[in-house]
């Protein structure tokens, strides 16, 4: 009974996470996405890459020609965001990565 307790505070902080989530490292990355169409192509690949994790914001809007991606280095990776999108069946083009 007595160990039961003395574990209680560490299953506790386990559960919490008590502080052990790495803190976030926000970068952005700037990338041509060819094959968007309409708006809800935008909003598609944003929700997607939110779905995948580590997506900060997002300045994707199919008229442009360059779209910029706020991300969370600690959580996802720029080749990682890039098979995302990919795996829609649009095309991706690094510009410039500001890591």
């Amino acid at each position: 009974m007595k160990l039961h307790l003395l574990l209680l505070p560490v299953l506790v902080a386990l559960a919490v996470g008590c502080g052990s989530r790495a803190p976030a490292q926000p970068e952005s990355v700037q990338v041509k996405i060819t094959g968007m169409h309409c708006e809800g192509c935008a909003e598609t690949i944003t929700k997607k890459l939110r779905q995948a994790g580590g997506l900060l914001r997002s300045d994707i809007h199919f008229s442009n020609d360059v779209q910029t991606v706020h991300y969370d280095g600690a959580r996802t990776e720029v080749d990682r965001m890039v098979a995302v999108i990919t795996n829609l069946g649009y095309e991706v083009e690094l510009v410039s990565d500001a890591r």
